[in-house]
């Protein structure tokens, strides 16, 4: 079967996950571009997980993002969520010409 076969309402179905996954890669690429992974990364592994070491794993670490409805992580669960950046910006890395044959060289989630 190829895509024009399929009926409007499962194009529509497929262009309206198509838009937002375009948009959530063109959002991370944004991100990344603002705050490149190996720099972060080398400050948290510089600055930042010697002293959440020292840390009892079940310690709880205060929300101060200022994200509405984020609420506090333990040592622990920080250190998951370290530990998934991390993971997705390797792995975004190794997809590279994908996500730019998606979202373009120079995505633009502004307009």
């Amino acid at each position: 079967m190829t895509y024009e076969e399929l009926t409007n309402e499962e194009k529509a179905a497929i262009a309206s996950y198509e838009r937002m996954l375009r948009g959530t890669v063109a959002r991370l690429m944004a991100i990344f571009r603002d705050a490149t992974p190996q720099v972060w990364n080398e400050y948290a592994a510089q600055s930042v997980d010697p002293v959440l070491k020292k840390l009892d794993q079940a310690a709880t670490i205060p929300n101060t993002s200022g994200l509405v409805g984020a609420r506090d992580l333990t040592v622990a669960e920080l250190v998951e969520l370290q530990q998934l950046a991390r993971t997705l910006a390797g792995y975004a890395g190794s997809k590279l010409s994908l996500i730019v044959k998606a979202v373009g060289a120079n995505a633009n989630i502004d307009g």
